[in-house]
């Protein structure tokens, strides 16, 4: 069980996180002092996501499914773009609140 100062995220937020390392091209590190998280909960998010994929559990793990469990295509869910940018400025923003 978590201390009652451990800092708690929306799955929104770890899957954006994680797809702002797999589109920037970025280490984990450096995205995590970007969002001002700590860079082994970020790769430990990464790593249980790459795990959900390898057993088959893409969709999920991507957060590619809208809320009826409908896959929805990279460009519903907003990640097409340059670099998904419009996903990199909700994360930065939700990072900052």
């Amino acid at each position: 069980m978590g201390s009652k100062y451990t800092k708690r995220y929306s799955d929104e937020y770890k899957r954006d996180a994680i797809e702002l390392v797999r589109s920037s091209g970025r280490t984990v590190t450096d995205v995590a002092r970007e969002l001002g998280i700590s860079s082994e909960s970020l790769r430990g998010w990464v790593k249980k996501a790459k795990a959900a994929e390898a057993g088959g559990d893409t969709a999920s793990a991507r957060g590619s499914t809208d809320a009826r469990g409908r896959e929805v295509s990279p460009a519903e869910s907003g990640l097409l773009g340059p670099t998904g940018l419009g996903r990199v400025v909700k994360v930065l923003v939700t990072a900052t609140r």
